[in-house]
Formats: structure tokens, sequence, C-alpha cells
């Protein structure tokens, strides 16, 4: 897995990256809970690194629609 993304890089993205990102990480997840399922996952934290990541994606996407409207 990848650097973690963290809020000063996500805030130079557009609507449209965000959501771009958000559903690799949506995708990304499901992956993960599959493996976990299987017993196939050695670092389970890496579950909670993506879901903080959605978090953040999902935020600034409010944040941004908010401004908007």
């Amino acid at each position: 897995m990848a650097k973690s993304l963290g809020m000063k890089e996500i805030r130079g993205w557009d609507k449209p990256e965000l959501q771009k990102h958000l559903s690799e990480r949506l995708a990304e997840l499901r992956n993960l809970r599959v493996r976990v399922a299987a017993h196939d996952l050695k670092n389970v934290r890496a579950i909670r690194t993506i879901r903080l990541e959605i978090a953040r994606l999902v935020s600034r996407i409010k944040e941004i629609s908010s401004k908007v409207n």
C-alpha cells in the first residue's frame, strides 16, 4: 500500500479528481475486506488507513459542495 493521503494533498484536487480517488479507495477497501475474510491479509491496519482516507475524501467533497451552493 502507498503512503496515506493527507489533507494538504487532497485540498489541491478538484471535485472530479476527488471522486475518482474515492471510488478507487472504496474498491481497495472491498478488496481488503475480502482478503481479511479469506485470512489472507497480514496487515489489518491497512483497513483503518483506507477508511481514514475515505473519510478525508468525503469531507473534502462535502466542503466543496457546500461552497458552491
